[in-house]
């Protein structure tokens, strides 16, 4: 599955690469990213993150925390963990399989986006004005 278009209030088609088929739209203009197990993760405008699945758009789960928007999103490669980068100035990284958040960053400013390094051992993330932040997760956690 691949998408397509998106951004500035309009939503992502989604199509199948094989074929070139149409899947569907996904409705809200938020951001949206893949798992590597090709589950999609997309956010409201309310700053709720959503996992559901791409062909059906079925929701899996709702992740609540966030207040307003949320800019970026981003799995870890084993798709174990998802990070949310927020205009409430928060970085969210949440456990997929128990839809728990595991860590929050409250950094006082607007994040634009987040990612997840491989082996998820680094958080980083761009705070605009020039400004990137890189986090040590397993330091995070303890």
């Amino acid at each position: 599955i691949v998408a397509a278009g998106g951004g500035l209030g309009s939503p992502a088609r989604l199509f199948e690469v094989a074929t070139g088929a149409f899947i569907r739209k996904i409705r809200e203009a938020g951001p949206a990213t893949f798992c590597p197990d090709g589950r999609l993760a997309t956010a409201d405008p309310d700053g709720v993150v959503k996992l559901e699945d791409p062909v059906t758009g079925a929701v899996t789960a709702r992740l609540r925390g966030h207040r307003g928007d949320v800019h970026d999103l981003s799995f870890s490669d084993d798709g174990a963990l998802l990070a949310s980068a927020g205009d409430d100035g928060t970085i969210r990284v949440w456990r997929v399989a128990t839809r728990r958040q595991v860590l929050s960053l409250r950094l006082f400013r607007r994040v634009f986006h987040v990612a997840l390094s491989p082996a998820s051992r680094l958080l980083t993330a761009d705070l605009g004005k020039g400004l990137v932040g890189v986090w040590d997760l397993a330091a995070l956690r303890r």
